[in-house]
């Protein structure tokens, strides 16, 4: 990641850490996210959207296998519903841009 411009590798080994630490009880998927939103501009809508379904699944399989009352879950749960959140809102931000541009 030089130039601050992404080639197609690093864009994939960005998604692949995304994906190893969204599992994860480590500090991972805090480092992996904010450079993930350094340059999120660089990423394609479908890039973004698997992104979004890769919280989605993990969020639900926390939220069937952990403990109901565990602090770990209740704050994993939030992280992971933030992220895809900003994931979500980029998207739509993108979505609402392509719209506005098609009607001038």
């Amino acid at each position: 990641m030089t130039n601050n411009i992404l080639t197609k590798d690093d864009k994939t080994i960005l998604i692949f850490a995304f994906r190893y630490a969204l599992p994860r009880k480590t500090y991972a998927l805090d480092l992996v996210s904010e450079r993930i939103f350094e340059y999120i501009n660089q990423f394609e809508n479908w890039e973004i959207g698997a992104m979004i379904t890769d919280c989605k699944y993990q969020y639900h399989l926390i939220y069937s296998s952990a403990d109901k009352t565990s602090e770990y879950m209740d704050s994993r749960l939030m992280d992971i519903g933030s992220l895809s959140s900003k994931l979500q809102c980029e998207l739509d931000t993108r979505n609402l841009k392509s719209e506005n541009t098609e009607r001038k």
